[in-house]
Parts: C-alpha cells; structure tokens; sequence
C-alpha cells in the first residue's frame, strides 16, 4: 500500500517539475482510517528522500479536526502524528504563519479566456488585443489574474503566455511612421503650437521628411551631400548628440582595445548588436570571452548574427536579463555599459545599477561607461565652440518635440563620480568629448580592501 501511494505522489512531482525541497506545507489527506495517517506519512518520506536528505523543512498538516471527525480519533490521530513526525523530514505546524510572498514574474504571464461559443471566444480575443495594443501602462499579472478572478470556466478555452518587454530606452515594438501615427504626432503638434524659431508648418513638414528616409549604418565622411536629403545630412553630420555619440564610440573602443589580454572576459550590458566589442581586434588575445546581456530579444539576435559575421561566435555567449539583475557575480574583467543611465531618472536606481556592475566585476576589473551631461541653459559643461547653433535647435526639435525621444536623464561629472564611488569604485577617470556632451568614464574596482560585495 505505502508503494502504490508514493508511486503516485512520486508521478505527480516529477509531472509539475516541483522540487521536493521547495514544498513548505503538505495536507494531509487521510479518511480517517487507523492506520492512514502513517501510510502518508511513510509514503511522502520515501520520495522526498529520493530527492533530498534535509530536515525538519516541510510543514505537515489536516484539516480533519477541524472540518469535524470523531473527537477522540481526531485528538489521538494529531497527538500519533506529532510523535511520528520527529522521524521524518517534516515539522509539525501547530501556528498560523503568513505565506512567503514571493516575487512575481511581470514580464511573462499566461492569459486564459473561455466562453461558451468560438464566435464568443473570437470576440474576447480580439477585445483582449485591442486592449494591450491601445494601452501602455498596465500590470501584466494583474490583467492575468482579473481574467480568473471569479470566473466559471467554460466549455471553449483559450490560453497564450502574453509577454512584455520592460525596456526603459524603446518600446519593444517600437512605432514606426505610420499613417496613423502621423496623424497622430500632427495633431499633437497642432494644439503645442509654434516655437521659437519653428512654426507649427515647419514642424509638421520636418515630420513628414523625417519620415521618407530610414536612419541606417552611417560612416562619417564617407558619404556625399548628394546621395541624401539635407536633413538627413544635418542628422547625420551636424547634430551634436550624434557626434558625441560617434566620439564616445570611438573612445570606447580604443580603451577597450589597449587593456585587451589573452584570456579575458569582456562584458558589455546593454549589449545592443555588441559593436563595441565585436569590432575590436582579437588577433593577439587569444582565449577571449565576450558575454553579451540585454533585454530585448531583436538586441540579441543583432548581437549574434554579427559575432557570426566577424567569426567570434564561438567567443560569445548571451544574456536575457535585466542589467539592474545581473547573474554574473566576480566573473568579468571589463564591463561595457552606455545606454541606461540617459533613461533613468532616479539616481538611486542608477547608483544601484553601478553596484550591481560592481558585483560583476573581478577584483581589479574595470567599468567603461558614459553619461549625458546637462545641456544649455542650466548649469552646463556643453563647450558651445564646438557646436553649430542651427543644428543644436533642429536637434532639439526633433529629438524633444517631433519624436519625444526618452532619453533625458542628464547627470554632471560630480554627481556620477559620487554614485560610482558610493557603488564601491575607485581610481575614476573621465575622458570627454570634444564638446563636453556625451563623456567617458572608467572607474576600477578594488583589488583588495575595498567594500565587500554590495547588495544592489
């Protein structure tokens, strides 16, 4: 008897995929008969032990007293069990306790609908799909769990596992220049007005050229005049985000490649298509390790097909994760990071993410990362010499007003020295653009006698 109900409670653990050693309470189920609690108990022992050696883990408990049975038996049988229970991996559980809360997954949830005709079932769904295309701000887990809250299930069901990437640079399907979306940028801009140096025609015909051409790979110098509209020019060529984008490029790239040495492992998070180290030049390091990580899933497929191209495939390994969540723990050399901070707001968050960087790093590793600095008129490095005015105004315009870009978290050189430092690193050093807008900073970590490993 104590084999056919192991048996059972052995298929069905193995079926849910549940580790034995992460079930906290068991109910019993016994019908009351004389020997029923110990048969359970004997049997759930079995398999448990085929899995795990630990103690005094799992909480067992029965409802029988309490839903009504036979006083004397039910006082005996818990009085049995309690001293049965000191041989077991169970302890007996005798107080209420409040359930673990236990983080929920928000970017990956299933949404079930049913109804009771397909044409029902149909219409639900295409409700749903209005629904998660028109609205942005929701909680993935509570639309799940509104869906099953007080439900009867009906005959006809439906399940999909509804997945949201939580990018803070992009949407995960960003809009392109639809009709639609036109029309809707117009219209905004109508009710916003003019602005200084701008009216609201110029604005809307600058959206309508903004939109003909796609923004594509672009080597700086190599192109002529002639082979693209102005406006792709003055983007291209004269907005100072962009060239400061281009030189902080560049100066990643050369610090990369001078602290290069056989049997490293370079990081770079958000990795993006992973250019700053998929174009560095590996002929004299052999053994290198190139770990990728970033969120959204097209960045990965980028990162890959281009490692594929370059021939370092085999070098590469990826990451879905969150750069705020990282997995790596003392395992990199030189962590690569530009792109998250612009978008963060909070500076607690930042620091946070500089920790969490930290704790990636070996002892004596080295961050490479940048910062947009505030622009004119507040308090502002910007060296005005190097940049056209014209173009500074049209950048504003577009990247501000015309496709409301994200990026807006400006930080002077102190305040990211202080968060670096508060993360735990030392000996930073930055390197600036020819205009101030867009610097470099490295920052080591401690060899030895630094702050132990931060919780980010």
């Amino acid at each position: 008897m104590p084999d056919v109900i192991s048996n059972s409670i052995k298929e069905n653990i193995i079926k849910s995929g549940v580790d034995p050693r992460t079930i906290s309470y068991i109910e019993a189920s016994a019908p009351g008969y004389e020997i029923g609690d110990v048969l359970e108990v004997f049997a759930t022992e079995q398999v448990f032990r085929e899995f795990t050696q630990d103690q005094q883990f799992c909480a067992l408990g029965s409802l029988k007293p309490s839903i009504g049975h036979a006083t004397a038996a039910s006082g005996y049988g818990n009085f049995y069990a309690g001293a049965i229970i000191e041989e077991y991996c169970f302890e007996e559980n005798s107080d209420l306790r409040e359930a673990q809360q236990i983080e929920c997954i928000t970017t990956e949830q299933v949404i079930i609908l049913s109804a009771k005709t397909t044409e029902h079932l149909k219409a639900m769904i295409e409700q749903l799909w209005q629904f998660t295309q028109s609205q942005s701000q929701f909680l993935l887990q509570d639309m799940a769990y509104t869906l099953q809250l007080g439900r009867v299930a009906m005959p006809l069901r439906w399940a999909a596992v509804y997945v949201r990437e939580n990018l803070i640079s992009h949407s995960a399907d960003t809009q392109d220049f639809s009709k639609d979306f036109l029309r809707s940028v117009e219209a905004r801009l109508r009710e916003m007005g003019d602005m200084p140096g701008f009216t609201v025609e110029q604005q809307i015909r600058l959206l309508k050229d903004l939109a003909s051409f796609d923004l594509v790979t672009h080597i700086s110098g190599q192109t002529s005049t002639h082979q693209m509209s102005d406006l792709e020019y003055q983007i291209l060529e004269k907005f100072p985000m962009i060239l400061a984008t281009r030189e902080r490029f560049g100066i990643f790239r050369q610090q990369l490649q001078a602290r290069l040495k056989p049997g490293l492992t370079l990081a770079s998070v958000p990795c993006g298509i992973m250019g700053e180290l998929l174009l560095l030049d590996y002929g004299s390091n052999p053994n290198i390790n190139l770990i990728g990580v970033d969120l959204d899933r097209q960045a990965l497929n980028g990162a890959q097909a281009e490692a594929e191209k370059r021939g370092l495939a085999s070098y590469l390994s990826l990451r879905r994760e969150d750069a705020w969540d990282l997995s790596l723990s003392q395992e990199v050399d030189i962590l690569a990071s530009n792109g998250l901070n612009i978008y963060e707001p909070d500076d607690t968050r930042v620091t946070a993410l500089y920790r969490t960087f930290f704790n990636a790093l070996k002892p004596g590793g080295t961050l490479i990362t940048s910062f947009i600095t505030p622009p004119p008129p507040k308090e502002s490095p910007w060296n005005l010499a190097e940049l056209d005015q014209k173009s500074l105004s049209l950048q504003a315009l577009l990247s501000l007003r015309l496709i409301e870009g994200r990026w807006s978290a400006f930080r002077t050189h102190a305040q990211t020295k202080a968060q670096l430092e508060e993360a735990g690193f030392t000996d930073i050093t930055f390197i600036d653009d020819r205009a101030r807008i867009m610097p470099t900073v490295l920052a080591q970590k401690p060899l030895k006698g630094g702050p132990e490993e931060l919780v980010p």
